[in-house]
């Protein structure tokens, strides 16, 4: 909005952040107290996110998530959205059918219903689910990230050169934006 004139393509990637979860997932607290410690640790981690999110009209509901997922599938998935050209909508509703609604987005059934809800023949997710279509894909591309250093979400990478790691402030991103724009109309030497 603050560039308007920036043609701008957004690609979600494949990165793990618990890439050593088992596939079936795990009980939420097991998971929290194992990261986190518990308690404490815990409300310190999600309690600013929740007021952040509340402020924003993004109701997240922590409390709601029962299991953390394997992400593995979810990663697939979006990588055949990135093909289908829906990939920025079905990212967007598998982290509202999580974070606010606490589906589990580990199991396959789950993904084929919110793949559903973006247009997706529910046929066609489960194919390529009990298949290991994209599974390549997400597992070089994790990788690949991994080996660059990216070790957390959300982190942002323009052009393959310029990478913002954290939840940083607008300002961060427009120099980015600018510093980029200005270096593709800058004649070449």
């Amino acid at each position: 909005a603050r560039r308007p004139t920036l043609k701008a393509r957004i690609r979600w990637r494949a990165f793990q952040l618990n890439p050593w979860m088992p596939d079936e997932g795990m009980d939420r607290q097991a998971y929290l107290a194992q990261k986190f410690g518990g308690g404490e640790g815990v409300r310190a981690v999600y309690d600013p996110i929740e007021a952040a999110g509340a402020e924003l009209n993004l109701p997240f509901r922590f409390d709601s998530i029962r299991r953390m997922p394997s992400t593995r599938d979810a990663h697939r998935l979006l990588q055949w959205g990135a093909e289908a050209g829906c990939q920025g909508l079905l990212c967007e509703t598998l982290f509202k059918a999580f974070f606010s609604g606490g589906i589990d987005i580990g199991d396959r059934g789950a993904l084929v219903d919110v793949a559903h809800r973006v247009g997706l023949d529910g046929g066609e997710v489960e194919a390529v689910l009990a298949s290991d279509r994209f599974s390549r894909e997400v597992d070089e591309e994790n990788g690949r990230l991994r080996r660059a250093g990216f070790a957390g979400v959300p982190c942002y990478l323009f052009e393959g050169v310029l990478v913002i790691p954290g939840a940083a402030e607008e300002n961060a991103f427009l120099r980015a934006l600018d510093r980029l724009c200005n270096a593709e109309t800058r004649p070449s030497s």
